[in-house]
């Protein structure tokens, strides 16, 4: 069914992503660590360039302070700090509602093998 699933990555939770004002059912989380296979996630939140099947949809941007500090750098004074990818084969387009706004459908494959939800902040 409709089971988005995030995977938070160390990086993203050590800069301060956490669960705290997640959304309701449906949507499940996960802080798993170590190697597994992302294509159990529906989408990722961490701080890489690009991740392989999945393509980015937010990315969250900061003030360098390094740059910033810099009086010889002109502009440039922002850096991507996280980013959010959602998988590229995930259904997305529904026709639209009465509200006139289109929802958003996922299609999340079940848990990769081993995965347990993560309900720890």
């Amino acid at each position: 069914g409709l089971r988005p699933f995030v995977h938070i990555d160390v990086a993203a939770a050590q800069q301060g992503v956490s669960r705290f004002l997640e959304l309701p059912p449906p949507w499940r989380y996960s802080k798993r660590e170590g190697e597994h296979d992302m294509l159990g996630y529906s989408h990722l939140i961490t701080d890489k360039p690009a991740v392989a099947n999945f393509t980015e949809i937010i990315s969250i941007r900061n003030v360098d302070p390094m740059a910033a500090m810099n009086p010889r750098r002109r502009g440039g004074h922002m850096q991507t700090v996280m980013r959010v990818y959602k998988r590229n084969d995930l259904d997305v387009a529904l026709p639209s509602t009465s509200s006139g706004h289109a929802p958003t459908r996922v299609r999340a494959e079940e848990e990769p093998a081993g995965e347990e939800e993560d309900d720890d902040e």
